[in-house]
């Protein structure tokens, strides 16, 4: 373990040695958007679409989701690391406990899970919720209404770089799922249009049909989407550079390019050296496994392991689809002039995965 540990000090000095180079100057795009955010500076995120949808709701709406979760008499099992003992504990406590912008955000998601006229009514969310069998990142009352961490993440990052999702614009959830990022921005900008694709039919299918507010299609493996050439103002996709193959991360972000209009944006999350640092703490993958990808990152920038198998993840069977983890330094060497990097941070989805805002230029 010390080992691995000197290895991600190695790694993370690695990249602030190659800020400079990770943030060149460059007079067609103007430079105070292009810049690091580290830990120390989350406090960027302002969290745009929970307080957007949250500021429609009334005393009225307010009292009346305190009063569900309060008769409510539902528990539910916080996530806990492997190993440590299990944390079961009431909505009401869970509600109780939080401040700020979770308790925000526990409005919201309770309240749709426990269908709450009033918040509905004023927020548009849905309550639908897909069964067990369809893929989701969480089936519990937490995933009710959608998935507002993410979506504030989004809209932040795109507020953060100068182009805050407006009217009339197209915003892409490239791998929605079910629709849980879609469903929340779609409910914080009405004005705008979302849009979802998957390679997941299933859950696709379950979210054109059960979430009016976005519009849904199947998406193949492979490249090309249905999609025209510089269609879509923004795309992003949470999680899903974290498991392609180089060779298919990489058609996917020249796809990227296609689809998106010049001075639109794409933002990227992959696993960096700080996933390494994540999954070493929470005990998720073992001391060999880690300094094995942290070697591979410093050899040639990637590391891929076709971690689902024959099985596939939830019906998808594609051998370019596992788990993937990539340096700063492969980011920069394969993207760019094609891309701008008009935001970098290490850790900023959920202290786990890195997020790449890169900018398609104008010409």
């Amino acid at each position: 373990m010390g080992e691995l540990r000197r290895k991600a000090g190695v790694a993370k000095r690695r990249l602030l040695n190659a800020k400079a180079e990770l943030f060149p100057s460059d007079e067609s795009y103007d430079g105070k958007f292009t810049r690091e955010i580290g830990p120390s500076d989350y406090t960027i995120d302002k969290n745009p679409a929970t307080k957007l949808i949250h500021a429609r709701l009334d005393d009225a709406a307010l009292t009346a989701i305190e009063s569900a979760i309060g008769a409510a008499d539902d528990e539910v099992d916080l996530p806990v690391p492997p190993g440590a003992a299990p944390k079961r504990v009431s909505l009401n406590e869970h509600w109780s406990a939080a401040t700020g912008i979770e308790r925000m955000r526990l409005d919201l998601v309770l309240g749709a899970y426990l269908e709450v006229p009033e918040l509905l009514d004023a927020t548009g969310l849905s309550t639908a919720q897909p069964p067990s069998e369809i893929h989701a990142m969480s089936h519990t009352p937490f995933a009710a209404g959608g998935g507002f961490y993410q979506a504030d993440m989004i809209a932040g990052a795109l507020e953060s770089v100068g182009t805050p999702i407006a009217e009339g614009q197209r915003v892409l959830d490239f791998g929605c799922s079910s629709g849980r990022v879609a469903r929340a921005l779609a409910a914080a900008y009405p004005e705008a249009k979302i849009l979802g694709c998957d390679p997941n039919g299933p859950a696709v299918e379950w979210a054109a049909a059960n979430l009016p507010m976005a519009e849904f299609s199947k998406s193949e493996n492979d490249p090309p989407l249905s999609y025209p050439d510089s269609h879509f103002d923004a795309v992003f996709g949470v999680s899903i550079w974290s498991h392609y193959s180089e060779r298919l991360a990489l058609k996917w972000y020249d796809e990227m390019h296609r689809v998106i209009k010049p001075g639109g944006h794409l933002i990227s999350t992959t696993h960096g050296p700080e996933s390494v640092a994540f999954y070493a703490e929470q005990g998720l993958r073992t001391t060999n496994q880690l300094s094995e990808i942290l070697d591979a990152m410093y050899r040639s920038g990637y590391w891929y392991a076709a971690e689902f198998g024959e099985a596939g993840d939830w019906g998808v069977v594609n051998s370019d689809w596992g788990t993937s983890f990539v340096s700063a330094e492969w980011m920069l060497d394969n993207l760019r002039p094609k891309w701008q990097v008009a935001e970098y941070a290490s850790g900023r989805n959920e202290r786990n995965q890195d997020v790449y805002v890169l900018r398609k230029p104008v010409s």
